[in-house]
C-alpha cells in the first residue's frame, strides 16, 4: 500500500512526537530518540520517489485533504532533508545542555505544522498552519 510522501512529512514528526513524550520521564531516552528520529525522517525523506507509481512505502508527491493539496516539490522536499538534519543536531545539543521534558516533544510537532505551512496549496492557508507552530 502506498500512501503519499507529505503524509510523512506531516505525520511522521507527531508519531516522534508522541514516543518522545511517552519517554518524558527518562530526559537521555528522549533526546536520543529525538536525535534518531530527526535524522532518520530526513533520510527517508531523501529516499521517497516522488512518482506516484513508484514502489515503497510512501510515494507519490500530492495529497488531498478536505479539497486542499499537500504538495511535496523538490525544493520543499531538500529544504527537510537540511532542516531534519539541522533539527537532530539541535537536540544533540540538549544532550549536552538539557532543556526540559517538553523540549524534544514540542521541536517534532512545531516541525510537522511547519511542514504542512510549506506543501499547502494555496499558500495563503499556510498562514494557518504557521499560526499553529506558533502557537
Amino acid at each position: 500500500m502506498n500512501y503519499p510522501a507529505p503524509l510523512l512529512l506531516i505525520v511522521g514528526p507527531l508519531v516522534a512526537a508522541g514516543v518522545t513524550l511517552f519517554l518524558r520521564r527518562w530526559p537521555r531516552a528522549v533526546v536520543l530518540v529525538g536525535i534518531v528520529m530527526a535524522w532518520w525522517l530526513g533520510l527517508w525523506v531523501a529516499a521517497v520517489p516522488r512518482d506516484a507509481g513508484a514502489g515503497g512505502m510512501f510515494a507519490g508527491d500530492t495529497w488531498s485533504v478536505l479539497g486542499r493539496a499537500f504538495v511535496l516539490t523538490d525544493g520543499v522536499q531538500a529544504l527537510f532533508q537540511f532542516i531534519y538534519a539541522g533539527l537532530g543536531l539541535l537536540f544533540l545539543g540538549a544532550w549536552v545542555l538539557p532543556q526540559g521534558a517538553y523540549f524534544v516533544s514540542a521541536g517534532l510537532a512545531a516541525f510537522s505544522l511547519l511542514a504542512a505551512a510549506l506543501m499547502v496549496q494555496p499558500m495563503t492557508f499556510g498562514i494557518l498552519f504557521l499560526l499553529a507552530a506558533v502557537a
